[in-house]
């Protein structure tokens, strides 16, 4: 009787074994993009950089610009610099670089990101961090301190 009891009880803690869940798949890339404008004077010439801008503040919070302007884009480069500043750009990660006088109103923006995704989350992005539910929200801050460690952090 006794060996009749111990080969069911093993028999029925072989069945309730439960499998690991998958570790969560997020993607990090690096992202760069650029918008190029002949001349400021187009007349839809600040209706696109603004949207530009948006548009990458709402994928990143890691957003890193650099605005290169010709000398009669300055007034447009400066509003664009607050603009960013506006949507939560850090200062250090705004660069204004005047080009030489040959190219007169041109202005190109060009911009660094990382794009973080996770399959359950969708896009992850402090901009949105108010639809997340907990696991995303902790998925995203894991995923940027592994990506971004902070500088003179444990080694």
């Amino acid at each position: 009787m006794k060996q009749l009891v111990f080969l069911l009880a093993v028999a029925l803690c072989g069945c309730s074994a439960t499998q690991a869940p998958e570790p969560a798949k997020v993607m990090v890339r690096q992202m760069e993009t650029r918008l190029e404008l002949a001349s400021v004077r187009l007349p839809d010439a600040n209706r696109r950089t603004q949207a530009f801008i948006n548009e990458l503040s709402e994928h990143s919070d890691h957003l890193s610009l650099r605005i290169q302007y010709g000398p009669g884009a300055k007034e447009m480069a400066n509003a664009l610099k607050l603009t960013a500043y506006g949507y939560g750009v850090s200062p250090v990660r705004v660069n204004l670089v005047a080009l030489p006088g040959n190219a007169r109103d041109k202005l190109t923006l060009d911009a660094r990101y990382l794009l973080i995704q996770n399959d359950d989350c969708g896009r992850l992005s402090m901009a949105n961090r108010e639809q997340y539910s907990f696991g995303c929200t902790l998925e995203y801050n894991r995923t940027l301190t592994l990506t971004n460690p902070l500088p003179g952090g444990v080694e």
